[in-house]
């Protein structure tokens, strides 16, 4: 099974972290994604969403940073700025094939 690769990303209320979330039907499928599980080994979750969170891999051809990108982000920066800046050196990030 291919699975499905959208995803869900929450922030917590003091905004210090965030969480994942994973689809975990098979790609392709129809409605709502759907994730479940165990949080701390006692407590079944089942959470549904519609869209999807799309990162994609950059890296910065100077300093070799890394990073992943939400594509949304890239894609308004590539239009607005022409290109996504390293947050280490400033230089325009490109992305990894």
């Amino acid at each position: 099974m291919t699975k499905c690769n959208a995803t869900i990303i929450f922030g917590d209320d003091y905004g210090d972290n965030d969480c994942t979330f994973h689809c975990n039907l098979e790609e392709g499928h129809e409605g709502k994604h759907l994730e479940t599980g165990t949080v701390r080994g006692t407590m079944p979750y089942y959470l549904t969403w519609e869209g999807s969170v799309v990162m994609i891999h950059v890296k910065c051809p100077k300093c070799g940073n890394e990073e992943n990108v939400e594509k949304r982000m890239w894609d308004i920066y590539q239009s607005d700025h022409n290109g996504y800046d390293c947050l280490v050196c400033e230089t325009m990030m490109e992305i990894v094939p």
